[in-house]
């Protein structure tokens, strides 16, 4: 028999709780999507797509790879 876990939480086991007031602080709000966004994010090796029709994921973004960032910005589709 292959030995599992009941009631296992993804968030709760990829994210602890300090990490996720860093991500609270720096602007991303607190709902499982918006966590499981910001786990794609630090935990992907490519870029992952985000589809953000608030503008929440994009100021996170900038606020949490502000040093990561190319300097020419960012881009939207808004912006023609």
């Amino acid at each position: 028999e292959i030995p599992t876990t009941n009631n296992l939480h993804l968030i709760d086991f990829l994210v602890n709780l300090a990490q996720r007031g860093d991500w609270a602080l720096e602007g991303l709000p607190t709902d499982p999507l918006s966590l499981q966004n910001g786990i794609l994010v630090t935990r992907s090796s490519r870029y992952p797509l985000l589809i953000d029709p608030q503008g929440q994921a994009l100021n996170w973004i900038k606020n949490h790879g502000a040093h990561q960032l190319p300097t020419f910005g960012t881009t939207a589709l808004s912006s023609q």
